[in-house]
């Protein structure tokens, strides 16, 4: 499952106890290859070639978790985490037009907040519905 923030993508795992949230792409980790000419007029070759070097980066982080353990997956970057369901008062998911939102309060007022793409929805609520309580998925 991936969820993403408006510029940081995340691969959701959820297992039994907890969800493990595991940066795969990060808007900082690549430099952008501009020129002066792209700088002020903006090329769509430029930008698809990121594109590509982004995605390449993001197939390239999801390859290394496929082997890994949940622990393994949070101890191989500290911008991996996880999200216990014993601390989790509520789940909250919300379809929207293009994109979905999927949220977690935990009891100490913390909300973990992801957009989800519209097609992951039913995928999200079925593996949330087999690991938390019922009351606590609205």
């Amino acid at each position: 499952m991936s969820g993403f923030t408006y510029d940081m993508l995340y691969d959701l795992y959820f297992t039994p106890e907890r969800v493990i949230v595991v940066m795969v792409q990060n808007p900082g980790d690549m430099m952008p290859s501009t020129s002066w000419t792209t700088v002020f007029v903006s090329s769509p070759w430029t930008r698809h070639v990121e594109k590509e070097k982004r995605d390449e980066m993001t197939a390239s982080q999801r390859g290394w978790m496929r082997d890994l353990s949940p622990d393994d997956m949070l101890a191989k970057s500290e911008r991996n985490y996880q999200i216990r369901y014993n601390n989790v008062v509520s789940v909250e998911i919300k379809r929207g037009i293009f994109q979905s939102t999927i949220k977690f309060k935990t009891n100490k007022n913390v909300v973990y907040s992801f957009n989800l793409q519209k097609d992951m929805l039913k995928e999200a609520r079925r593996l949330l519905e087999k690991s938390i309580p019922p009351a606590l998925l609205k």
